[in-house]
């Protein structure tokens, strides 16, 4: 009888061992996992049995019990079994059970496998980060647009790796190329295809980016970061800077795309008279500040990109104008070409502003960039004057920057110089040929400045400047707020030395 049961033993065993063989090769962590209680009893119930043959016991309740449950330690019970008549069953039983589980896994890995396979294929473009306090993001982790980085922890993205995805493969001459701009080290070299750009260990910000895609004429590279204090950027291609340089603001997060075709960027203006008005893109919105002789009841707004619906005023998609009166309407949305929802926001003036257009290909990141006694050559036109006569237009000036700790601060103040003294915009009743532009940047009111000027002129004091505020727009960009004063000197009417 002894002899009988251990022959019957073997027999299920090897039964087992041939079903789960398979398994074994197959089945991944998961597995061991979920089938693994399984697994692990067949291991300990071959060792038990190599090493204890005598000494099998019986009991019936044991098998009963286990016949009811949810098949976890079905194969370690069935090795037990001590009943000739019960054997075949229980074997056979078992046999199904493993069977059921074992396609029930490897049907799990392969949609997995299948998973992983896909994201590969239908991936244009991957990256990841390496972000203060956190480390690296898990390897090419952000695919097609998907947030690398953090957003409104305050963190800094210090490295970053960029690869292609699909177009490689496709196209394995195609490279994507990538240069970062760095804190204390400046624009570093370019990196490509997978290499770090950055740095590691050094608590460095990256500050600005450029990427390009090279060796694939049909296609194009598309992104955007989230910068400190500025919120999303709008989106970059193809070897535009994203990001701020000069500002001292840390970049947190960016996106990345590839596109098909030639990327035009959505933005939005208008023509004021001679004059521009560009957006001013913050937050995702693209904002455009009217100066005061706009008239707002029939506002044309000129967009570039591709519109094919908007949720105010007539879309002219041939001449790619919006019209409409915007007197009652700060917003709308326009939806483009590609499903993408875009936000416009316009905002108009009630004082008047000040237009200075910078001459030969000077920009305005050359003149707050460098130093505050360099002087520029540029045009200066000025609208919105209470008495229209105090209006002029395309006048010949020079400007420079001003103030001490001012100038290291965001929003630089200005001094300009006219050929011959004029009265700009009426202010006060004296001309002048150097008037000043005062930024008030640490001045949340903008007024004190205003207010103090006001007080000791209605109190006749001598040497006052004259002021008052303007809307200040350079190549068409809004600026902002400033105060607008002549300038004190020593002379005539000026300050007198004693």
């Amino acid at each position: 009888m002894k002899l009988k049961k251990v022959i019957t033993i073997i027999i299920i065993l090897i039964i087992v061992l041939n079903t789960l063989i398979p398994t074994i090769a197959l089945a991944t962590n998961e597995t061991n996992n979920e089938v693994g209680t399984g697994t692990t009893n067949i291991d300990n119930t071959v060792n038990e049995k190599e090493e204890n043959n005598n000494s099998i016991q019986t009991d019936d309740d044991n098998n009963k019990q286990e016949n009811t449950s949810k098949n976890e330690n079905i194969i370690e019970n069935t090795t037990k079994e001590n009943t000739t008549n019960n054997s075949n069953e229980i074997s056979e039983n078992t046999e199904i059970v493993n069977e059921n589980e074992v396609v029930k896994q490897i049907e799990k890995d392969n949609i997995k496998s299948i998973d992983v396979k896909a994201n590969e294929i239908t991936a244009n473009i991957a990256y990841n980060s390496h972000v203060q306090d956190y480390g690296w993001e898990e390897d090419f982790s952000k695919k097609d647009g998907e947030i690398s980085g953090t957003t409104g922890a305050s963190k800094r993205i210090e490295a970053l790796k960029i690869e292609l995805g699909s177009l490689k493969k496709t196209y394995p001459n195609t490279s994507i190329k990538y240069q970062v701009h760095v804190q204390d080290y400046d624009w570093m070299n370019w990196k490509k295809d997978g290499e770090v750009a950055g740095t590691i260990g050094e608590s460095k910000r990256i500050e600005a980016i450029k990427i390009k895609l090279q060796g694939l004429d049909e296609y194009s590279v598309i992104y955007r970061v989230h910068v400190q204090d500025y919120g999303w950027t709008d989106w970059n291609s193809n070897g535009e800077i994203a990001g701020t340089i000069g500002k001292s603001k840390r970049i947190e997060a960016i996106q990345i795309k590839i596109i098909k075709g030639n990327y035009e960027k959505f933005k939005v203006s208008i023509k004021n008279e001679n004059n521009n008005i560009n957006e001013y893109y913050k937050n995702s919105i693209h904002y455009l500040f009217l100066s005061k002789n706009v008239s707002i009841n029939n506002v044309v707004i000129k967009y570039a990109g591709n519109v094919i619906e908007t949720s105010y005023g007539i879309l002219d998609s041939v001449n790619k104008t919006i019209t409409g009166d915007f007197s009652n309407t700060e917003s709308f949305n326009v939806k483009l070409e590609t499903g993408e929802t875009e936000n416009i926001s316009i905002i108009q003036s009630d004082v008047p502003s000040l237009f200075i257009n910078l001459n030969n290909n000077v920009t305005q990141d050359v003149l707050d960039n460098g130093s505050k006694d360099e002087k520029y050559e540029a045009t200066l036109s000025a609208v919105g004057a209470e008495k229209k006569d105090y209006n002029i237009s395309n006048y010949n000036i020079t400007i420079k920057g001003r103030g001490n700790t001012t100038w290291a601060m965001p929003k630089k103040p200005y001094q300009i110089k006219f050929d011959k003294k004029i009265n700009l915009l009426g202010t006060g009743t004296a001309k002048a040929k150097k008037w000043v532009l005062i930024a008030n940047y640490t001045d949340p009111t903008l007024l004190k400045n205003k207010i103090v000027n006001d007080l000791c002129v209605n109190s006749e004091l001598s040497n006052i400047p004259n002021s008052q505020f303007i809307d200040l727009y350079i190549d068409g960009n809004y600026v902002g707020n400033y105060l607008l004063c002549d300038k004190i000197e020593i002379g005539k009417r000026k300050s007198k030395l004693e």
